[in-house]
């Protein structure tokens, strides 16, 4: 290469740098809803509800899907109709349609995705739940 294209090149790589740190960044910082917290979204949720949620959530994350279904299915059990509950549904629909979960049932995931529309029909979750 000539000298001029090399600084040229050099240029343009340190105006990128930057940028692509931030996009790297953001894709291995990045959590799958709902697994991460993101009951903390769910407006006039109750705190107990919200605690199950995050605690259900956490389990997802360390491959405990057993004990997250159970706590999943208590909120909605317990506290039928509490705002936290989309969440709650949302992700029990999720372990149960992964393909690569132990739990996985179509029919169960497919029960919670149409209950969370019936439920709670302007859910954060409304268009994941159709889909």
């Amino acid at each position: 290469m000539r000298p001029r294209a090399i600084s040229r090149w050099w240029i343009a790589s340190i105006s990128l740098a930057p940028l692509l740190l931030v996009a790297a960044a953001a894709c291995t910082t990045a959590r799958p809803a709902p697994w991460g917290g993101a009951a903390r979204h769910d407006a006039g949720a109750s705190r107990e509800a919200l605690r199950l949620v995050t605690h259900a959530d956490d389990l997802v994350e360390r491959g405990q899907a057993r004990a997250a279904l159970a706590a999943y299915e208590r909120l909605l059990r317990e506290q039928p109709g509490d705002p936290a509950g989309a969440s709650a549904l949302y992700g029990l629909g999720r372990l149960q349609a992964g393909s690569s979960s132990a739990l996985r049932n179509y029919r169960a995931a497919h029960r919670a995705f149409s209950r969370l529309l019936a439920d709670f029909p302007d859910s954060r979750w409304q268009a994941e739940a159709r889909a």
